[in-house]
């Protein structure tokens, strides 16, 4: 029996259950590792569920109430999802030589 059976206090509180987070297959996992680690540390009685699939699917699957949270690379503004960015890369650009 898990935790949350085992004592009422955990899922009255909020802090039992699960969690579905869609991740496209161009988000690394490595790159979320540390997040969810923190996630995990704060709410150890919540159990983490990653799906993996495109980004349009994943957006598709939380409005079907299939995915609690989806990270998704380059979308922004998502009328119907509250939505923030998490982490913005700047490109390098350099100067490439002319010949003359």
């Amino acid at each position: 029996m898990g935790p949350c059976r085992e004592d009422g206090r955990y899922a009255a509180s909020g802090e039992c259950g699960r969690l579905r987070i869609g991740v496209p297959a161009l988000i690394p996992r490595s790159s979320l590792a540390g997040l969810i680690g923190q996630y995990r540390e704060v709410y150890p009685h919540i159990e983490i569920e990653m799906t993996d699939s495109s980004a349009r699917d994943a957006v598709m699957q939380l409005r079907a109430d299939r995915l609690d949270i989806v990270f998704v690379a380059g979308t922004s503004g998502l009328p119907d999802c509250y939505s923030r960015a998490m982490v913005t890369m700047r490109q390098k650009q350099t100067s490439l030589g002319q010949r003359s």
